[in-house]
């Protein structure tokens, strides 16, 4: 959302705003669909091959063993330092995601009251990806 809003700015006179919506949004399908298939048929046999090496199995995920940290921790695995490497995660990304906005509006008109408000706008949007993620890590 908050790059539709940034793309919206730059290329809507040229494009219109519908159609940098549909561009984005094509953008990201294909960028997911890229990711999916190197994860899984580009670099899972690399993997795969490295794990035999050394005597172990990539594990196969399926929904009737899939597994969460909540539940190896159940099991007895406990990662000492879980909760501080996801705060300090999410506050990365949190921050990167903001620094990049306000990388991005420094190419927008000067009026202040319009970057104000872009600048609102991504920090809507971050805080609606980062508060689901604080609630499912410290809350729940």
């Amino acid at each position: 959302m908050a790059f539709n809003l940034v793309a919206g700015e730059a290329f809507a006179p040229q494009m219109t705003m519908p159609g940098v919506i549909v561009t984005v949004a094509a953008v990201i399908a294909a960028n997911l669909a890229l990711t999916y298939w190197l994860s899984r048929y580009a670099l899972r046999p690399l993997l795969a091959r490295l794990v035999a090496r050394y005597g172990y199995a990539v594990p196969r995920v399926t929904r009737e063993n899939a597994l969460t940290v909540t539940l190896l921790a159940g099991e007895g695995v406990i990662i000492p330092a879980l909760p501080l490497w996801r705060g300090g995660l999410l506050a990365l990304g949190t921050a990167a995601s903001l620094v990049l906005a306000a990388l991005q509006l420094r190419r927008a008109p000067p009026s202040t009251a319009r970057r104000g408000a872009a600048f609102a706008a991504f920090a809507v949007a971050t805080a609606g990806a980062v508060l689901p993620w604080v609630t499912m890590f410290y809350l729940w």
